[in-house]
């Protein structure tokens, strides 16, 4: 048995993914400072695991060497992030800003903002006080009407790519690996020549160039995470008209950077009952022209227990396609009753 693929010490616990949980609800504007403490507070992980059914596009994928991001908007499960908004304070808000558009004046803007009372918005109304927009108008009227699609807007705002730190989770063999009849990419974290991205002069204009190759664990909790001040600033920012954009850049600064952090606590938590997925994410923030991917390569791939021989032989030509090292399998380990890996084939 190849105790590297089946050391289970090395999973993240529950403590360890609260504590960076903790630590990124501090997280707050654009300072490099904010930055390195989220990073610093970011947890090692070795091994990476993508469980993945048999399919053209998982077998093209594998061969290529190629993830693709997802949106929350496509996940499975529609509860996936678990975040709420309060849409009536949310409506509130709205109200404040349309009677604001009304008066085309910003220092009225911060002044009924004031009255609101919008926890963290001081700074915001300082600078629009400070502003001159006369003669420019300050319209939202879009803000109300969408806000019953608010929690389309939020979840569409960046992509994910999920992992699990056990390839021998067998709820996750079942859920996501065609009850045991898929596969395992299995990715050496520690192997800088997995990350096959960045090599080329293109690669410097790919929405994925600032991505760090380490992932962020997910959160479970039985609580959610409160979203009503990302939607409004989400909102404030689709809708403000280009002129504001042009007079106002300290305006649309301090919103970008209010918000600097709200996508990773939204992607990030999940409902407790999730905890078996042992999850971990890479995040790719903000919009892209089609799908955004990155190229990694697997140290290894992991036949499922109940494969079909055809489907067998497609997963391996594929792997051995992509440069794949090592091909294992999974099975039933007699001696403990438990799910084991063990080799199937390797080029070493």
């Amino acid at each position: 048995m190849i105790k590297e693929e089946t050391k289970r010490e090395s999973v993240l616990g529950s403590q360890g993914r609260r504590e960076f949980w903790d630590a990124l609800s501090k997280a707050c504007g654009l300072s490099e400072e904010t930055r390195g403490m989220v990073l610093q507070a970011r947890p090692p992980v070795s091994r990476l695991c993508r469980f993945r059914t048999v399919g053209s596009n998982s077998l093209s994928q594998l061969r290529t060497n190629t993830l693709s991001f997802s949106s929350s908007l496509f996940y499975d499960d529609p509860l996936d992030t678990f975040f709420y908004v309060d849409k009536e304070a949310l409506r509130a808000y709205s109200e404040t800003i349309a009677t604001m558009g009304m008066q085309r004046s910003l220092d009225m803007a911060a002044s009924l903002l004031r009255q609101a009372n919008l926890p963290g918005f001081g700074k915001l109304c300082d600078i629009m006080e400070a502003t001159e927009m006369d003669g420019h108008s300050f319209f939202f009227d879009q803000l109300n009407c969408q806000i019953d699609s608010i929690r389309r807007i939020v979840q569409g705002v960046g992509y994910s790519l999920c992992f699990c730190d056990d390839p021998l989770n067998e709820v996750l063999w079942l859920k996501y690996a065609n009850n045991h009849k898929g596969f395992v990419q299995v990715y050496d974290v520690n192997d800088p020549v997995r990350l096959l991205c960045g090599k080329e002069d293109s690669c410097r204009l790919c929405v994925n160039s600032d991505l760090s190759p380490a992932p962020y664990p997910v959160y479970y909790s039985n609580e959610g995470y409160d979203a009503t001040r990302y939607a409004l600033v989400l909102l404030l920012l689709r809708e403000m008209p280009a002129e504001v954009r042009t007079e106002c850049p300290e305006l649309v600064r301090w919103l970008e950077g209010s918000i600097r952090w709200e996508f990773e606590k939204v992607t990030l938590v999940k409902h407790r009952q999730h905890e078996y997925d042992c999850e971990w994410r890479l995040l790719c923030r903000g919009s892209a022209e089609g799908r955004p991917s990155i190229q990694m390569m697997p140290s290894s791939v992991i036949l499922g227990l109940r494969m079909e021989d055809d489907e067998r032989r497609d997963v391996v030509d594929a792997a051995k396609d992509a440069g794949v090292k090592t091909i294992l399998h999974a099975c039933i380990d007699e001696k403990i009753g438990k799910l084991a890996i063990r080799p199937y084939w390797s080029a070493c």
